[in-house]
């Protein structure tokens, strides 16, 4: 009780204005401080049972205070395609043009079902995302204690709490599915480690729900179950073909019972077999391999769990082979294996240009589990070399503490980096970007004719706030870019590599804000028919508009 009632007064000095009210960070802290207390288990000392759950509880509380909360300009293209669906224009980005610019299905239904409510789906995605914080420590130390002792386990949800990246789409916003997609998948491998097929089943089906690269997921539940299968069916035994299969048919069988309808639905109403999106981003070329690569190594640059992972995973199976014990080797192949299939697909994709490591973040858990399986492995394989309670012995514990702490400290000390206090800093810069967009979508709304059409590069907020027909420059929601032959796809930002500005000013937009002008700015079609004209936004700003110049001025131009 002093302890929460500590954790409680802290967070009212400390709490600045920001995006969530003190009231709400107050529940948030509250309630998920009992959530981690109940996952305590009783007989692993009292100190642990005393003081994880309110240190973890309140540092997920005060990320948002300490490195600043954000929301991304491509969150709000899901609110767009939500907000239409509520207008009765279905599920697209512009009325009468079915593209799939969203890969997130679940996360716009979410949207949705907010926007319905009244609510504001900006601060509803902050706290859906801060309450998912606590969700994925929970699960991670779930999965973890499969695999080596409650306090092992409870240093890999330190672990992850003190990565930059799991901060950044979780604690601290972002306005992405990444986060829900994370503790869907978490929750996936915790039935199938359990090996309640049915419903890791299900809940495969719900992740692939939320993102179509969870087929990763289904692949590897598969082949997991394959291994259950075999494994409960040793030779000799007898057992009939069928319970060899068992376990893999009903975990096949309940996510393509949930997601096949679903699928066969997408494919219908948009006509593609893959999103939009993934025409407009993806190609095959060498250099978006090479730009896949280097998004990896740089993210293991900033993200110490990246590199601990992968090394634990190759050292742990070592340690825990001398050290003669018996880890569940067919739940180490899953994770080991979920680690190795994203890492490649991220690859293959060619990264993403936004900021920390999203991609690798529904892999960082699992990463943080196989950094602690392996220290683990070493503290064991070290107490069976020693005398118990030599000099020797002890020193080989406070090697693997050192160590542990040291890879706390690594990953306290990246935490700066993605401040958004830093001027530098590229979050700073994209919670910048939006409130400009947004700032220009609102005027437009307000001042325009509802047929006015705009061009927009960063489609997002400018898109959801102007509310009105919005051609996409880089194709994310334009079939017609998205499907151009781009033959240096790689060699440029990450989704920002095809337009068509022939097309697009074909089109004869009203308005190009600013922002889209460099994409056009050296077309003949754009120099002569498009002036500039300069208004004043309700924050102060002044807003760059380019009009065509056979309209009329704009009512509050200067």
């Amino acid at each position: 009780m002093l302890l929460l009632m500590g954790s409680w007064w802290l967070l009212h000095t400390l709490y600045q204005p920001q995006l969530l009210p003190r009231a709400v960070l107050a529940s948030v802290l509250v309630l998920g401080m009992l959530a981690l207390w109940w996952l305590q288990p009783q007989d692993d000392g009292p100190w642990l049972l005393l003081v994880l759950p309110p240190l973890l509880a309140l540092w997920l509380v005060l990320t948002p205070q300490l490195l600043g909360s954000w929301v991304l300009d491509d969150a709000f293209i899901s609110f767009r395609y939500a907000h239409q669906w509520l207008q009765g224009h279905g599920l697209v980005f512009n009325p009468g043009d079915r593209v799939e610019g969203y890969t997130n299905f679940l996360w716009v239904l979410f949207s949705a079902l907010v926007l319905a409510a009244g609510a504001d789906p900006v601060l509803v995605s902050q706290l859906t995302t801060l309450v998912l914080a606590f969700a994925l420590l929970g699960l991670t130390v779930l999965i973890a204690s499969r695999l080596v002792s409650a306090s092992w386990a409870w240093a890999a949800a330190v672990l992850l709490a003190m990565s930059s990246s799991f901060l950044l789409y979780t604690s601290r916003g972002s306005g992405m599915e990444t986060a829900l997609f994370t503790a869907l998948l978490l929750t996936s491998v915790l039935f199938l480690l359990q090996q309640r097929w049915l419903l890791a089943g299900g809940f495969t089906a719900i992740t692939l729900l939320t993102r179509p690269d969870a087929a990763l997921l289904a692949l590897a539940g598969g082949a997991y179950a394959l291994m259950q299968g075999q494994a409960q069916r040793p030779y000799g035994s007898g057992l009939s073909t069928e319970t060899y299969w068992n376990a893999a048919l009903r975990y096949t069988g309940a996510c393509l019972l949930l997601y096949g309808p679903y699928f066969a639905w997408r494919w219908s109403y948009y006509g593609e077999l893959l999103p939009n999106t993934f025409y407009a981003k993806v190609g095959s070329s060498t250099a978006q391999v090479a730009r896949g690569w280097h998004y990896l190594l740089t993210a293991g640059g900033t993200d110490v769990l990246l590199f601990s992972g992968w090394l634990a995973l190759l050292l742990g199976s070592v340690l825990w082979w001398r050290a003669a014990a018996q880890p569940r080797w067919a739940d180490m192949a899953l994770i080991g294996g979920l680690i190795g299939l994203f890492s490649l697909y991220t690859i293959a994709v060619g990264g993403d240009w936004m900021p920390g490591f999203r991609f690798g973040l529904p892999i960082l858990p699992l990463l943080a589990i196989t950094t602690v399986w392996a220290l683990a492995g070493a503290a064991q394989s070290w107490q069976q070399l020693t005398q118990p309670g030599s000099w020797l012995w002890h020193s080989g514990l406070l090697a693997t503490v050192l160590v542990t702490a040291g890879m706390m400290l690594l990953l306290v000390v990246r935490l700066e980096s993605t401040s958004s206090y830093q001027p530098d800093s590229a979050v700073l810069y994209e919670r910048s970007l939006v409130a400009r967009y947004r700032e220009a979508g609102s005027w437009i709304d307000e001042h325009t004719a509802p047929d006015t059409v705009i061009v927009a590069a960063a489609v997002g907020a400018l898109a959801y706030y102007a509310d009105r027909h919005t051609i996409d420059l880089l194709g994310l929601n334009d079939a017609h870019i998205a499907h151009q032959p781009a033959n240096t796809l790689g060699q440029g930002k990450a989704g920002h590599e095809k337009t068509d500005v022939d097309y697009v000013l074909a089109q004869r937009p009203h308005i190009i804000p600013r922002f889209a002008v460099p994409y056009v700015w050296d077309h003949p079609d754009f120099r002569a028919n498009y002036r500039l004209e300069k208004v004043r936004g309700a924050d102060g700003w002044t807003i760059k508009l380019y009009v065509r110049r056979d309209l009329a001025p704009l009512d509050e131009g200067i």
